[in-house]
């Protein structure tokens, strides 16, 4: 659900939903790494990278939902909007939606290593972190289809794992602020949770159902909305 990294055979799949914390936080760190790296000469060329290792890491999945759903919202009609979201080809908005989120996750990311690069990377970590762990604390209680891949997630995730991923949102968030001793990773994690909530029902809403795609849309808009206010509230 998060990433194309193999985890071998399984005789019942699970969705995974109370470790999503854990895996953006591992994800994030991993991004991170060329920020810690290269910020010092190149905070540009290091924020691209990063950003480029995420999508590599998550196998662009949720960058491919954000580009099903814009095409979704721009078709003109209800079945024409359907047979966009399903087409696997991608069209001039979902090229636009993901062109300027990348463009602004790296602008962000850029800013950040600037000033800091310690700063960047914890606002990163958050950002994964809080992004992912919205969409499966929400999984129990937002609308969504009766078929397709967001209805096996949310019928696949437990209450028990929606408040195991939430309390683990507060966990790594907490550590990265008292880390960093900083309320960064905080407001950044905030507004990514409030952003991703209002995406994915908004979309479920819209859509009739919150689908697979506009889980992937919402951990997108989460993270990008994170990277953005902790770029702008930054020392």
């Amino acid at each position: 659900m998060l990433t194309r990294l193999p985890l071998g055979p399984s005789g019942e799949m699970g969705t995974g939903a109370a470790a999503f914390p854990l895996v953006g936080a591992v994800m994030g760190a991993v991004a991170a790494l060329p920020i810690l790296a290269l910020a010092p000469r190149d905070a540009l060329v290091a924020a691209a990278l990063s950003v480029a290792a995420l999508a590599v890491i998550g196998g662009a999945l949720h960058l491919d939902g954000l580009a099903d759903c814009a095409d979704y919202l721009a078709a003109p009609d209800p079945s024409s909007a359907e047979r966009a979201r399903r087409d696997p080809r991608v069209g001039a908005a979902g090229a636009a939606a993901v062109s300027l989120v990348l463009i602004v996750q790296v602008a962000c990311l850029a800013a950040l290593a600037g000033t800091d690069r310690w700063l960047a990377a914890s606002a990163l970590i958050a950002g994964c972190t809080a992004s992912r762990a919205t969409v499966a604390t929400l999984a129990r209680w937002v609308t969504h289809r009766r078929e397709g891949l967001g209805a096996w997630f949310a019928e696949g995730t437990s209450a028990a794992a929606a408040a195991t991923s939430a309390a683990g949102l507060v966990v790594v968030v907490g550590v990265a602020a008292l880390a960093g001793r900083t309320v960064l990773p905080v407001v950044a994690a905030l507004i990514a949770v409030a952003v991703g909530t209002v995406a994915l029902v908004g979309l479920a809403r819209v859509q009739s159902g919150a689908t697979g795609d506009a889980y992937g849309a919402a951990i997108e808009l989460g993270l990008t909305a994170g990277l953005v206010t902790a770029a702008v509230v930054r020392p």
